[in-house]
């Protein structure tokens, strides 16, 4: 659904209504991406109105994320996978030291990329916190935690924070070389 009168009113946008589960995220006002039932992926370049399967798979989690340079990363059960044009192709990134569930991709400034997964069968320490320095080829280990690490947001400068469960916040200001209770 979208409005163009502030919420007063709403109308559809083209996708099929029967499928109530989308989650959309806008990069900008013209540029709609949205999952479907956790495994598709369609583009929407004129708000809504029209819209363009671009991907289908069965192991989205659900999340987008944009860099600086516009390239999309989007987790999967599988990884990260990663489109440098608007939508059109998808690649599957690097794999991570540990099979884990992707359940949040976020990208960074400059080049890094950060993903929070964790272990659906629960051996062991459950939650990790991955980056990449080169877009998302390669993973290295950040940080590991026994309960979930959830959500993880980049501000304005760079500074990336996550939260701990149940409710300790994380900061960086270095890409994830040190981090700080916040």
């Amino acid at each position: 659904m979208k409005s163009t009168n502030d919420g007063e009113s709403w109308q559809g946008v083209g996708l099929d209504q029967s499928f109530l589960n989308y989650r959309m995220f806008l990069r900008d006002k013209n540029f709609i991406i949205a999952i479907g039932l956790g495994e598709e992926i369609y583009l929407s370049t004129d708000f809504g109105n029209s819209w363009s399967l671009m991907y289908l798979s069965d192991t989205l989690t659900g999340n987008f994320s944009f860099n600086a340079n516009g390239d999309i990363y989007a987790a999967t059960d599988q990884g990260v996978i990663k489109s440098v044009d608007d939508g059109a192709t998808w690649s599957v990134m690097g794999s991570y030291p540990n099979r884990s569930q992707t359940v949040k991709v976020v990208a960074g400034s400059d080049n890094y990329v950060y993903a929070t997964t964790f272990d659906p069968e629960g051996k062991g320490s459950n939650a990790w916190l991955y980056r990449s320095s080169n877009g998302g080829n390669n993973w290295d280990t950040v940080l590991v935690n026994d309960d979930k690490i959830e959500p993880i947001a980049v501000g304005r400068n760079g500074d990336v924070f996550i939260s701990l469960y149940p409710y300790e916040i994380m900061h960086t200001s270095d890409n994830g070389a040190s981090w700080d209770y916040f």
